[in-house]
């Protein structure tokens, strides 16, 4: 949104919903310091949202649309006066919250902490050479006999080889001294040993293929295992997606395609290059041989130079590379938004500017270095090789004739190899390089462990087994309690609730487990005796049920499908929170400072706060994806750091604020791992909301999902994602502003689902609305990372701490078209707090007078909608059809209702009014001596 404003050339923004899962606070800046400021004068802005009353009556225009198409257009009164504009909004959702000005609170909140310098996540490539020990680790992966049969292999290749050649050199020699002599006997010779070096070679070949299959298998695997393990905060903050592409792709191939190959060439290059030069300086003379020692040491010293500059040239180029692959993801990810700020020349000169480094570095250290370097060692093997021929011609009866061709061909040849063996031996070194950075994905931190020792007993799971293998199964009824027999024998009994199926064991100590189901499958034996059945198949949460389709009355599918719930939280989640400290990755700053908090089971939790109080991270620390740096989280008296991480995340879900979807079907994407029958999953999506919508996808359940969810809309996405939690029935349902999205008509819907499709979860739920807020069994106010307020609504004194924590001071509430602004009368110091009843017609020259004579005024005019105004939030609940229906007021104030002319006094706080009656007024004085009207109570139902 910053970029949009400041980017003062363009005379048209474009906003998509830029109001969703903000709180109250960042909402009101970006309403009146972003839309309705200096930066976007003289512009035209056009922003997607949702219906919000208060919002839509400060633009210029609004636009309905419905179903893909605009069913209204028109000025803010016009538009939300109409019908159509009316159905989207709920009598919950009919809300538009004012933020004013309010005296000074109560409670005072903390000072703001001074800002911390920002902390860099981002870890910079390592630069090192491989290790030894990296080298022995890995060939021991690959097997040394297979390592060591490929070398001695091509060795003895070699040296075969090399006996060809010496057939050669004695065949020269017999025919220079006898030119009639047979040649033969030296044919059949350099064919066999020939023949015999390709036989060395195709079974070298092979073992060294086999080396390479495990290694490269074990590699990926290790790879593959740490990086789905590494934690969040520790690994993926750091590191950029190029360089973890860059090494996925380019280096796990380089060393699967190359490597073998590369090490290969080199072993067979050291071979190839040792065996001719033993065989030359054992044919010339000493003198040459002594001669050639300094040679070499300058020939080993500018290679040592040239592999101590090449290495950290790879680096270099390896890291380019990444920095490439990264901003070439991040354009590939932002193509909309870099076509919408015409970005495409500014990208594409950056991007040019990264390929031109890319290729420079690419072509200093594979072109200019390594001509660098062959030119150097042409020169002295030229000076060696020159040196030989002449003192093969000065010695001639020291050297044959024969001999000196063989000795001066070999040193031709590997003069003329120089450049493709100095590509072999830096090919290798580059592919070991390439195995190090690898490797170093190896040693990231880790998560803890998946499964523990003790896990079997709180695991909750859901099987599919063979009908057939269930047996013959019979139930009956016995009153309340519903029992399966098999042969006679009691195997399962309902809960007390009848919404579950235990085994006989949790009845009678020698009673059934849950595995004599089906003594044949593994995961049935691994259940507990307080484990149990909650749901068979399409059927959910009822006992009588479960046991029918056990029993294959009217059953049409070949198998069952199991839902087996530990008793560790069969009964609801209770959540306690000791002292919780927590961070990201290494800052020392806690996010989290000292939690203290219970949620007890089955009930509806709200944590609320501004943006960066720490609620998400709450979150994460009860999923353990944020571990704690010190305290403790127990569920149900069990420390989830005892835990293994399936089994805790197993028993929780989490309803994220970005939502996810998988390139896949839709079926895919809500059981992934094929548990749920079809029944289940149309529940589940009927729940959602979602039912129709999928039914008119072609395909339906199998209608294919894009890249990451991009052909559904992200309200479409954040409801998948609530019907992935209807179908797995969490114990812990997390919801990080789950609804945020989706309109309120819908989300009016998706909370009555939440309220009513998990009735045995614990909920908590991230919330920035106060309509939200107002129906949690508890609510949690968070600042700066620790609890400021906790209890139920009512209890928050006043709920002046959860105001604060949403920003809202004074709300106005609204049905129907707007006509009224919150009006204020002052009342005199005599009449703060009086009781008894006041009489209107009193004398009208008094303060209270006045302001009572023009509630009358205000009163008396028959307007279809009513205004509420209070600094204090009121909740107006529907008449529940007796006489003296409550109507709970939550805050401190004074209530009065107009009865014959007359005004009585109901006291101060919680007070009953006759809610039947529809023609009621209610006058309401705040501490300040304000006079805040209710007109005209409808018996409409809302909170404001």
């Amino acid at each position: 949104m910053a970029r949009a404003a400041y980017h003062l050339n363009s005379q048209l923004v474009l906003m998509d919903d830029p109001f969703a899962s903000v709180d109250a606070p960042t909402a009101k800046v970006i309403m009146e310091k972003l839309l309705l400021g200096r930066l976007m004068e003289g512009r035209t802005c056009v922003v997607a949202t949702q219906p919000d009353v208060e919002r839509l009556s400060k633009f210029h225009s609004v636009v309905l649309m419905a179903e893909g198409k605009v069913v209204l257009q028109g000025d803010p009164e016009t538009v939300m006066a109409s019908e159509a504009f009316q159905m989207l909004l709920s009598s919950r959702e009919g809300e538009s919250f004012t933020a004013q000005e309010d005296a000074e609170p109560k409670v005072k909140r903390k000072a703001s902490k001074s800002r911390e310098q920002a902390e860099s996540l981002r870890e910079e490539e390592f630069e090192g050479r491989p290790s030894i020990a990296l080298v022995k680790d890995y060939a021991q992966i690959g097997r040394y006999r297979h390592l060591f049969s490929a070398c001695l292999l091509l060795a003895v290749m070699v040296y075969v080889f090399l006996l060809c050649d010496l057939v050669i050199a004695h065949w020269s020699n017999e025919l220079a001294l006898n030119p009639t002599a047979s040649s033969r006997p030296y044919l059949t010779a350099y064919m066999f040993w020939l023949l015999l070096s390709l036989v060395f070679f195709v079974f070298g070949w092979h073992q060294g293929q086999t080396f390479t299959m495990r290694l490269s298998a074990a590699i990926h695997n290790r790879v593959i295992h740490k990086l789905l393990r590494a934690p969040i905060d520790r690994f993926f903050d750091k590191q950029p997606v190029g360089r973890i592409m860059s090494r996925l792709v380019g280096d796990l191939a380089s060393v699967d395609l190359s490597l073998y190959a590369k090490t290969l060439q080199t072993v067979t290059t050291i071979l190839a290059t040792i065996t001719p030069l033993l065989y030359v300086h054992t044919m010339v003379p000493m003198l040459i041989s002594v001669m050639a020692l300094p040679l070499y040491y300058v020939i080993f010293a500018i290679y040592t130079r040239y592999r101590n500059t090449s290495v950290p040239m790879r680096y270099c180029f390896a890291s380019t590379k990444s920095d490439m692959n990264g901003l070439l993801t991040d354009v590939m990810s932002s193509t909309a938004a870099i076509r919408a700020y015409g970005d495409e020349e500014r990208l594409s000169k950056e991007m040019c500017m990264q390929m031109d480094k890319t290729l420079k570095v690419c072509m200093m250290s594979h072109n200019v270095l390594r001509r660098w370097l062959g030119n150097r060692v042409q020169y002295l093997w030229g000076f060696l090789t020159s040196t030989t021929y002449v003192a093969g011609l000065l010695y001639p009866d020291k050297v044959g004739a024969g001999t000196l061709g063989v000795c001066i061909t070999n040193l031709l040849m590997m003069q003329n190899l120089i450049e493709s063996n100095i590509d072999s031996a830096i090919g290798s070194l580059f592919e070991i390089i390439a195995l190090a950075r690898i490797h170093e994905y190896v040693d990231v931190p880790q998560e803890r462990c998946l499964t523990s020792n003790t896990d079997a007993a709180y695991r909750s799971f859901t099987v599919r087994v063979p009908r057939s293998a269930l047996g013959v199964l019979k139930w009956w009824r016995h009153g309340e309690i519903v029992q399966v027999f098999r042969g006679g024998k009691l195997l399962l009994q309902s809960s007390a609730d009848n919404k579950a199926l235990l085994p006989a064991a949790a009845f009678e100590k020698e009673g059934s487990q849950l595995h004599d189901l089906c003594l044949q499958n593994a995961r049935l034996r691994e259940a507990h005796a307080w484990h149990r059945l909650i749901g068979v198949s399409d059927v959910v949460g009822d006992a009588e049920q479960m046991a029918r389709e056990l029993c294959g009355e009217g059953a049409r599918s070949p198998d069952v499908v199991l839902d087996v719930r530990s008793g560790w939280v069969a009964d609801g989640a209770k959540v306690e929170l000791e002292n919780v400290k927590a961070g990201y990755a290494d800052i020392p700053r806690d996010v989290l400072k000292g939690i203290n908090l219970v949620f007890q089971p089955k009930t509806k939790v709200g944590i609320v706060g501004t943006t960066g109080c720490g609620k998400s991270s709450l979150l994460l620390v009860l999923l353990r994806i944020l571990e704690p740096r010190a305290g403790r989280v127990l569920i149900n008296n069990v420390d989830t750091q005892k835990l293994g991480l399936m089994t805790l995340r197993g028993a929780l879900g989490l309803v994220p604020q970005d939502p996810i979807l998988f390139t896949g079907s839709l079926r895919h994407n809500l059981d992934p791992l094929e548990y749920y029958t079809d029944g289940r999953i149309w529940e589940a999506l009927r729940c959602a909301h979602l039912d129709g919508l999928v039914r008119s996808f072609v395909g339906g359940l199998d209608y294919q999902v894009s890249d990451e969810g991009s052909n559904l809309s992200f309200g479409q996405r954040q409801l998948f994602c609530l019907a992935r939690m209807v179908l797995r029935q969490p114990s812990l349902l997390l919801l990080d502003e789950a609804t945020s999205a989706i309109d309120p008509r819908t989300q009016e819907n998706v909370q009555e689902t939440i309220s009513h499709a998990f009735p045995d979860s614990t909920l908590v739920a991230i919330a920035h609305r106060l309509e939200t807020v107002l129906e949690f069994d508890q609510v949690v106010v968070l600042d700066s990372g620790e609890v400021e307020e906790q209890g139920t609504p009512k209890e928050l004194q006043q709920l002046q701490d959860l105001i604060k924590a949403l920003d809202v001071k004074a709300h106005t509430y609204t049905r129907g078209s707007l006509s009224y602004e919150p009006r204020r009368w002052p009342v005199s110091e005599d009449a703060r707090g009086k009781e008894g009843v006041v009489n209107p017609s009193a004398d009208q020259g008094s303060p209270a007078s006045a302001g009572l004579t023009a509630v009358q005024n205000v009163v008396q005019r028959p307007p279809d909608t009513f205004d509420l105004t209070c600094p204090y939030p009121m909740s107006v609940l529907a008449p529940s059809g007796s006489e003296e229906a409550e109507k709970k007021v939550l805050g401190l104030c004074k209530l009065y209702v107009l009865r014959e002319d007359a005004w009585e006094d109901r006291g101060t706080g919680r007070a009953s009014v006759n809610a039947a009656a529809r023609d009621k007024r209610l006058q309401v004085h705040n501490e300040a001596g304000e006079v805040l009207l209710y007109v005209r109570i409808s018996g409409m139902v809302g909170h404001g």
